[in-house]
C-alpha cells in the first residue's frame, strides 16, 4: 500500500502575531542555538489528535504508524515510518520515507515554512516555527 504524502503551501499571513518568523530570514544555526531563539513544532488539525502540538527537539523526527517512529499517528493506512522531518542548520524539511518517495510528486524533500500543511495518509499536520518571546 502506497503512503500518501503531500504538500500543501499556505500563505503566510502580514497580520498574524509577531512572534511568527518567516522561513526566510532564518540564518545558519546549530539546533542548540536554534532551540534557544525558536520553537518548531507539529499542529495535528485531524483525526484523534485534533489540537496538540507536538514540539521537534531533534535532528531528525519520524512520522508514521506502529513502532520505531517518532510521531505515531492513529492511520492504520500507514506502513512504519512514512516520513521524517530534519534541521540542516538553515530551518527543516520534509522528506518521504523510501517506499513513500513516489506519493511526493516527484520530490525527495522540500523546506517546511511557518504555516505549511501537509498530509500523511489521512492526517493532516501543519508546521509552526515562533519566535521564543523574552519573559518579562
Amino acid at each position: 500500500m502506497k503512503t500518501a504524502l503531500r504538500v500543501e503551501r499556505q500563505q503566510i499571513q502580514e497580520h498574524e502575531t509577531p512572534q511568527r518568523k518567516p522561513f526566510a530570514s532564518l540564518g545558519a544555526f546549530s539546533l542548540g542555538q536554534f532551540l534557544a531563539t525558536y520553537r518548531a513544532g507539529l499542529l495535528m488539525l485531524d483525526g484523534p489528535a485534533a489540537g496538540i502540538r507536538v514540539p521537534i527537539d531533534q535532528e531528525r523526527t519520524t512520522l508514521g504508524h506502529g513502532p520505531g517512529v517518532d510521531l505515531a499517528l492513529d492511520d492504520a493506512s500507514l506502513l512504519g515510518e512514512s516520513a521524517a522531518i530534519e534541521f540542516n542548520g538553515q530551518g527543516f524539511s520534509l522528506s518521504p520515507s523510501r517506499f513513500a518517495q513516489s506519493a511526493l510528486l516527484g520530490r525527495t524533500s522540500r523546506k517546511l515554512r511557518d504555516g505549511e500543511r501537509f498530509r500523511i495518509g489521512e492526517r493532516t499536520i501543519e508546521f509552526t516555527l515562533l519566535e521564543k518571546v523574552p519573559a518579562p
